[in-house]
């Protein structure tokens, strides 16, 4: 078995079990299939309980960037802002069933909420772990002392590109000084509050298949943060088209995210996961029903027994969906006290 830490340390291991993840010689292979339940899903299964255990809080989707990869320019939904009162209800709603980590995280650059710090005492106050994923253009000094000192669990930011000219050909609309600054910024403030958190970590997704700067930018960066990831970009369940995409997964395999994770949008909406950025398959609504109620609801209960089957090929949104299910990422509950959001993984390529 490859242990998640030497695939923290070797980029090309990774690299490598990355591109066979989405081969047909492992994803439509009924051995390999059989073992993935046996090893991933039975174990992540024990975690479904009575409420998820990461819940994604989208808190408006608006944007600040144009990413190439992205669904953004795609969404078709109605954009605004969470009500304060609905964001309470849902903090306090996931403190009470013990969802394990609350992830400001949709199809937005959450740093825009101008009410954001308070979003985060309120989490923090709840008891719930709390992450942060990030384009990191907006993490000023300012912003990075209060995510330092008021605790926040993790941070993510996405870093795609080691050059100025690699990140801004895919990262459009930001600087790449100002994401490089932002994350020097959040590693002086844990120096200077003698902190260990947040645990940071970079995500560069290759949308641009240049294996030589995903190289280089794993090599400088992961000796000054805590973990780096690498993934190639997806294509959104079929909303963006992108010559260096990975290719649709045919896996017959259960979807961890179904088990582990959910999504609310600002409005309330439960949508199906974090790749339907235009809420096309909605299980539910917050305020209507409660997340326990949604959760244990129809509507993901049918959905979740079609993977079972082997028929998630029934469903529009999955049957496009580029994400393999791996058993050599970090299962849920385990990944959470090691300092990995593993849906976080697969998701955070806002």
């Amino acid at each position: 078995m490859v242990r998640w830490g030497v695939l923290q340390r070797n980029f090309w291991l990774k690299y490598g079990l990355d591109r066979l993840a989405v081969s047909p010689l492992i994803n439509a292979n009924p051995i390999y299939n059989y073992f993935h339940r046996r090893r991933a899903m039975a174990r992540t299964m024990e975690y479904r309980g009575r409420a998820p255990e990461f819940l994604f809080i989208e808190t408006h989707n608006y944007c600040n960037a144009r990413c190439i990869m992205c669904s953004y320019a795609n969404m078709r939904r109605p954009k605004g802002y969470m009500d304060s009162s609905l964001f309470e209800l849902i903090v306090d709603e996931a403190s009470a069933l013990g969802v394990g980590t609350i992830l400001l995280h949709g199809t937005s650059e959450p740093l825009l909420d101008p009410n954001v710090l308070e979003k985060i005492r309120k989490v923090k106050r709840s008891g719930r772990r709390l992450h942060v994923i990030t384009n990191g253009s907006l993490l000023s000094a300012e912003i990075a002392e209060h995510i330092v000192g008021e605790g926040v669990d993790e941070v993510t930011v996405s870093l795609d590109g080691h050059t100025k000219e690699s990140y801004e050909r895919v990262r459009v609309g930001l600087r790449w000084e100002d994401v490089v600054g932002g994350i020097e910024n959040v590693i002086a403030q844990k120096q200077r509050h003698h902190r260990s958190t947040p645990f940071l970590r970079l995500q560069y997704v290759d949308a641009a298949n240049d294996r030589r700067d995903a190289y280089l930018f794993w090599n400088y960066w992961r000796s000054r943060v805590d973990e780096v990831i690498y993934m190639r970009a997806n294509n959104w369940a079929g909303q963006v088209q992108l010559d260096k995409l990975t290719p649709a997964c045919p896996s017959a395999s259960p979807c961890r995210f179904l088990w582990t994770s959910m999504v609310v949008l600002w409005d309330g909406t439960v949508p199906l996961c974090c790749l339907d950025s235009s809420a096309s398959h909605v299980l539910g609504r917050v305020g209507d029903a409660s997340i326990g109620q949604v959760w244990t609801g129809t509507a993901l209960s049918q959905i979740r027994d079609k993977h079972l089957q082997g028929e998630r090929g029934e469903v529009p949104l999955c049957r496009a969906c580029a994400i393999p299910s791996v058993w050599w990422r970090p299962v849920a509950g385990k990944a959470a006290k090691r300092g990995i959001a593993c849906d976080a993984e697969d998701a955070s390529q806002f």
